[in-house]
């Protein structure tokens, strides 16, 4: 679980970063940008990537080589040469952080099936919980970080946290086991054909689309046209952290798949809708409702489609369904962040924030229809049975 949070974390700090980064090296927001499309789209191609790896050889060597090159990244960091090595810096950070989630998937799930039991609910909670907790107070952790020390800790950070990923994997991740006789097969096919699983990445997608765009574009925002500081503005997300917890931590309670991810379509379009209303001189308590609201959503609809997705996959197809679903997620995330250019252009405003309410309000209906259309999401146990034919060698619909 250690190593799973890397990549939340070094997707979220960046964000109160920006600024200050863009300052040091003369760059604007269009420049600046790439510095989250690198890490995501370095993190699109390496997640089905490490998934596969994870099938094959095992969780606890991809763990391992995954923290030492987070390590090497941070180290690269602090070089500060230029924009373009900083880019090329979050680009190996997000190779390095791949391989925590479909490491940990697959390590639960081979858990699971030899001892006999079902869904893991409190423990897929718990992983959804670490991961949400980590990508919305990681603006905070980064605010405090650039206030103490400069934007450079934001990547000096991860070399001490992969050497305690690299401990932690070493003591606690079972032995990967010695294979005998030819490779396993990796059901990439199965995967990509599997109608359930596909439309788990679109949600994933289509969700993580508008939570990023509030990650990134709120926060600039807050920071430009608010005039707000970086550990202010982080500060001002915490609301989002709190409430994405306590979501995701509680959300098994709420009877079936499909009201959970509805109840997060709503959060959505509430969200949107009020950022049409947000202004330089809006009181605070609007600007922290709007954090709350995509909080909320984050927190449901995360661990909801994570579940689903445990019940589509197979064990032998845990880690690359796992990885394709990161994938999913931050195919999302590059989309928000080719939409809040869009909306801001040269330099963030309450017109472009205005814009960007629309723009995710039409993405939440979008997701709505997905949700609605999608027969299969009736509940846990439908899902566990629908699963079956999977496992064993058949294909979803």
């Amino acid at each position: 679980m250690a190593s799973a949070i890397l990549n939340p974390l070094n997707s979220t700090m960046i964000a109160v970063a920006l600024v200050p980064i863009g300052h040091t090296f003369g760059s604007g927001p269009a420049q600046t940008a790439l510095l989250i499309t690198s890490l995501y789209l370095a993190t699109a191609i390496g997640q089905p990537i490490a998934g596969m790896l994870v099938d094959r050889w095992g969780p606890r060597k991809v763990l391992l080589a995954g923290a030492a090159a987070v390590a090497l990244a941070g180290t690269g960091g602090l070089l500060a040469l230029s924009l373009d090595w900083l880019i090329g810096v979050r680009a190996l950070l997000g190779i390095g952080t791949c391989a925590g989630f479909p490491a940990a998937m697959a390590v639960l799930r081979r858990h699971g099936d030899a001892n006999g039991g079902g869904i893991p609910a409190g423990t897929l909670a718990a992983l959804s919980v670490s991961a949400q907790t980590i990508m919305v107070i990681g603006p905070t952790f980064g605010g405090a970080l650039i206030a103490l020390f400069g934007w450079p800790a934001i990547f000096a950070v991860n070399v001490p946290l992969a050497a305690g990923a690299m401990l932690l994997a070493w003591i606690w991740v079972p032995r990967d086991r010695p294979r005998t006789g030819p490779a396993p097969r990796l059901d990439v096919k199965g995967v990509l054909t599997d109608g359930a699983i596909l439309r788990t990445y679109l949600r994933q997608a289509l969700a993580f689309l508008a939570i990023y765009a509030i990650l990134f574009g709120y926060v600039q925002w807050l920071q430009t046209d608010r005039g707000l500081g970086e550990a202010e503005a982080g500060f001002l997300l915490l609301p989002m952290s709190v409430v994405a917890v306590t979501a995701a931590a509680f959300s098994a309670r709420i009877t079936g798949i499909r009201l959970r991810l509805v109840l997060s379509v709503a959060a959505l379009v509430a969200g949107s809708v009020l950022l049409l209303f947000v202004e330089t001189s809006t009181w605070i308590g609007l600007l922290i409702l709007v954090a709350a609201l995509f909080g909320l959503a984050q927190g449901l609809t995360s661990v909801t489609n994570q579940t689903a997705l445990y019940a589509q996959a197979s064990s032998a197809q845990m880690g690359t369904a796992s990885g394709f679903f990161r994938t999913a997620q931050y195919i999302g995330a590059m989309l928000a962040s080719a939409l809040i250019a869009a909306c801001f252009g040269a330099e963030p405003s309450a017109r472009g924030l205005h814009a960007l309410g629309i723009a995710l309000g039409v993405v939440a209906l979008a997701l709505l229809v997905v949700t609605i259309a999608d027969r299969r999401l009736r509940g846990p146990a439908t899902l566990a049975r629908s699963a079956t034919p999977a496992q064993n060698g058949g294909r979803g619909t």
